[in-house]
């Protein structure tokens, strides 16, 4: 897969009050079904594609809170065209973590889909 396919949708940062931080990208692109899956193992223990619906029936912290975020998003946006096009043009910028924002994310670990 070429990197310059890539399309950048989202960057999360932790508070400086938590003990453990992270300063994560997000990246989207377009892959056939039969596009092999690898993972680095210094990053990841385990991956594959999985449809964000199945991920948001995982329990936490099975997926971190930006994870849940993005999965959440691609759910409600539906198509591979339409994370790209939407998130292609306004990235999900969360660089400042707050409370609030953590208590958003847990409610929508409980959230149902209306359709």
């Amino acid at each position: 897969m070429a990197p310059e396919r890539l399309v950048y949708i989202g960057h999360f940062i932790t508070p400086p009050r938590e003990g453990r931080r992270y300063d994560t990208r997000f990246f989207a692109v377009g892959a056939s079904d039969d596009q092999a899956v690898n993972v680095h193992a210094a990053e990841a223990v385990e991956g594959g594609w999985h449809r964000p619906e199945a991920m948001l029936e995982l329990a936490m912290p099975t997926i971190m809170p930006p994870t849940r975020m993005m999965c959440h998003t691609f759910a409600r946006l539906g198509s591979v065209d339409a994370i790209l096009s939407t998130l292609g043009a306004n990235p999900m910028e969360q660089t400042e973590i707050t409370p609030e924002i953590i208590a958003g994310w847990l409610s929508l670990q409980n959230e149902q889909d209306p359709s």
